[in-house]
């Protein structure tokens, strides 16, 4: 296998994995979405710990991880 798209054939995917996936490629890349820049691979703990809150806020306020956490009481 050597693509996602690959991946996203298998019979335990539906459409909604399929359409999930290409709306969230597409906010990847929309410069509107305000994610984090690049952090430095030599960055100290506390800015790597910043970065990666930093990253889960952007992603909460978007309402990607929605799809992260099951049932109805999240």
């Amino acid at each position: 296998m050597n693509s996602m798209a690959e991946a996203l054939d298998w019979p335990f995917f539906e459409d909604a994995h399929r359409g999930l996936h290409a709306r969230l490629a597409r906010w990847l890349t929309d410069p509107g979405s305000n994610l984090p820049l690049p952090l430095s691979p030599h960055a100290p703990q506390a800015e790597l710990d910043a970065h990666c809150r930093d990253w889960v806020r952007v992603l909460v306020d978007a309402g990607w991880l929605r799809h992260a956490v099951g049932g109805t009481a999240f």
